[in-house]
């Protein structure tokens, strides 16, 4: 198809494509695939593209459509929806921009899915919705070499978030990045957030060899993620991000989280758990580093009723302006093992208990048990400059409660 072509023609041949994409699916048969020349596309009605039977689209090309050269755009104009997958449909995207998308009364801004769709060397940017503003998902979902960035969602009174991705089924991101989305969302509770500027996950999610930076919760938590479902966060970077009235700077959790070989750097949180803040659930933290992240408490990781296990890996450099600048317990269990905590500062105070500039773990609340670890805290833990610890302390097996 060619933005030169008419919807009258069959499609079949170069000389006689359509000139929508809807136009093209109409035709086409299940299991096709669509082949798109470059040129700008937009649409009436709810959505730019309707995607109701198996298909494949496949943007990017010349005219004659021998070569895939760049990518083809899906343009909202800011009325309406980029792409809408219907239930039951099995569809692939690849080589498209999808951007203005808005889905102002719903979810999922540039693109809406509830079948089974892969969306690969696209990008997803500039749209908005109540919850998705970039992608909503409710099916199933693999984005693969993609950016999911400048979105936004901007609900009110609800649950929800997630300015790049909302996910409420199953979604797998990888080699991807989600950046400089904002979510803007009132509501949530205990165990129930909203918010999430770049992702919000209530489904099942992972995140593998992507990056999530420079995402903002304006007025809620999870600046990078939100988790209240079963989320796996593996060999990716959660850096830059913020949550600017509330919580979790890097990634809020009430659900099930695991991060592998990942590094969670320079986040912040106006109040509790620059890098990570879990609630509700279990944390697995292995072979990862918490760095310069900073909040009021918790600086690098604040724990709030859930049991976290820390295996091989550092904290390190984080700051909380109160209390707890590597490590904050209130309440629930931590298990560190094979690890280090560093160089982390709570400019209140310092201490492994007390005020914690590596570790607060208050005596009648949290418990923490530390094996073969080190914790070596600031020699002053007033204002931003400090120096390391003369001493680490090794600990072979501690508990502290």
């Amino acid at each position: 198809m060619s933005t030169t072509g008419s919807d009258s023609n069959d499609c079949l041949s170069p000389a006689t494509p359509c000139a929508t994409i809807n136009g093209a699916v109409g035709k086409a048969d299940p299991g096709d695939t669509i082949i798109v020349a470059l040129g700008n596309y937009t649409g009436s009605g709810a959505e730019v593209v309707l995607i109701n039977k198996d298909v494949s689209l496949s943007g990017g090309w010349d005219a004659s459509f021998a070569t895939q050269l760049e990518h083809s755009t899906i343009d909202g104009e800011g009325l309406r929806r980029g792409i809408d997958v219907s239930a039951g449909v099995s569809a692939t995207v690849e080589r498209f921009v999808v951007h203005n998308g808005s889905a102002a009364d719903s979810d999922g801004g540039g693109m809406n899915n509830q079948g089974t769709v892969t969306l690969q060397d696209s990008e997803v940017r500039s749209s908005a919705a109540h919850s998705g503003g970039g992608i909503n998902n409710l099916g199933t979902m693999t984005v693969i070499n993609s950016r999911i960035s400048q979105n936004t969602a901007s609900g009110t009174i609800r649950l929800g978030g997630g300015g790049g991705i909302f996910n409420a089924g199953s979604l797998v991101l990888i080699d991807s990045v989600v950046e400089g989305n904002t979510a803007t969302v009132f509501g949530g509770g205990s165990c129930i957030g909203s918010g999430g500027g770049g992702i919000y996950n209530s489904g099942t999610m992972s995140v593998t060899h992507s990056d999530v930076t420079g995402n903002v919760a304006v007025v809620n938590s999870g600046g990078g993620i939100l988790n209240i479902g079963t989320l796996t966060v593996m060999s990716s970077t959660v850096a830059g991000n913020s949550a600017n009235s509330q919580a979790g700077g890097g990634i809020y959790s009430d659900g099930i989280l695991e991060v592998i070989d990942s590094t969670i750097n320079g986040n912040q949180a106006s109040s509790i758990g620059g890098g990570l803040l879990t609630g509700c659930g279990i944390v697995t933290i292995s072979n990862s580093t918490f760095e310069d992240n900073s909040a009021s408490t918790g600086g690098g990781l604040f724990i709030s009723g859930s049991t976290v296990s820390i295996d091989n890996s550092t904290f390190s450099g984080n700051v909380a302006t109160d209390t707890g600048g590597g490590i904050g317990i209130f309440v629930g269990n931590a298990f560190v093992n094979n690890s280090t905590i560093t160089a982390n500062v709570a400019m209140h105070s310092q201490g492994l208990l007390d005020e914690g500039g590596g570790i607060l773990a208050p005596n009648d609340h949290g418990v923490i048990t530390l094996r073969n670890s080190i914790v070596a805290v600031p020699r002053t833990a007033r204002g931003p400059s400090f120096r390391p610890a003369t001493t680490s302390s090794a600990i072979p097996q501690t508990a502290i409660s």
